[in-house]
């Protein structure tokens, strides 16, 4: 009498084992979600995190000749114009101890504003009292400079214009015996709700010699855009959207794997 041979079945995977599988996915694309973060930061602002601090030569200005708030009046005919209202329009500007201007160290994805820069020359000391402007005479001459050295971005289209609408600050400053000239620049919009913030130094003999570039940032924020799309607020919003993608994946790895063992046993039996 032949004895019967058990039917041999195959062993249903574990519970645990699927989530193994999970857990692997999710990691893996909460690290892809974090790439992406990066490059959408990166494309989108001009920086993958947080906007960039203030040029490191700025630490250096142990003497300062003069601060020239300016705007753009006319962007058919732009010219830098003095204007005062620049540091002193907002309503988030704070005093600056007893050196009688107005700062803010907002900068970010809503808006970055050039007082910043004040900011930091107060703190370090490099900044107790007012300081003259430059001529309006110094003021063309400081901006043909800049124009010359072609830094700005242009665009052509609907937007040409309004890149042109241009405000900020001209800091003269003395730093290792040699003249500085530091311009915090808000342009206007380059595309629909984009602008451009730029943050250069430049370094020459005398006032009247040509700029040779030392430092610059240049980064973006956005006006009734997506503000506050950083890093951050899209690493969250792509890992959040991980969890059901990481989940379809698992359930179909997780049988993939019972039919593969299925047919294995079956083969054997």
């Amino acid at each position: 009498m032949t004895s019967a041979t058990p039917e041999t079945k195959p062993v249903p995977k574990s519970p645990l084992r699927f989530l193994k599988t999970w857990s692997l996915t999710f990691v893996a694309l909460t690290a892809l979600s974090g790439g992406l973060s990066i490059w959408f930061s990166t494309a989108l602002w001009g920086y993958p995190f947080t906007a960039p601090a203030l040029p490191e030569t700025v630490s250096e200005f142990d003497e300062i000749l003069t601060i020239t708030p300016f705007e753009v009046l006319d962007a058919s005919s732009p010219t830098y114009q003095l204007a005062p209202e620049v540091l002193s329009d907002r309503n988030y500007l704070q005093p600056l101890g007893d050196s009688g201007y107005l700062g803010s160290t907002k900068c970010n994805t809503e808006y970055c504003h050039p007082s910043r820069v004040l900011v930091q020359l107060v703190e370090q000391g490099s900044l107790s009292e007012q300081k003259p402007t430059l001529s309006a005479e110094q003021l063309d001459q400081a901006e043909q400079q800049l124009r010359q050295a072609d830094l700005l971005l242009t665009t052509d289209g609907d937007y040409a214009e309004t890149v042109l609408w241009e405000s900020g600050l001209i800091v003269e400053a003395m730093a290792n015996d040699k003249r500085h000239l530091f311009y915090a620049i808000n342009a206007g919009q380059i595309e629909n709700d984009h602008y451009p913030y730029y943050e250069i130094v430049f370094q020459q003999d005398s006032f009247a010699a040509p700029l040779e570039l030392g430092e610059m940032n240049q980064f973006f924020y956005e006006i009734a855009g997506i503000e506050g799309a950083d890093f951050r607020a899209m690493w969250i919003l792509f890992t959040l959207l991980s969890l059901p993608v990481s989940l379809v994946i698992a359930v179909c790895l997780y049988e993939i794997g019972r039919r593969r063992d299925s047919t294995a046993a079956s083969t054997a039996a």
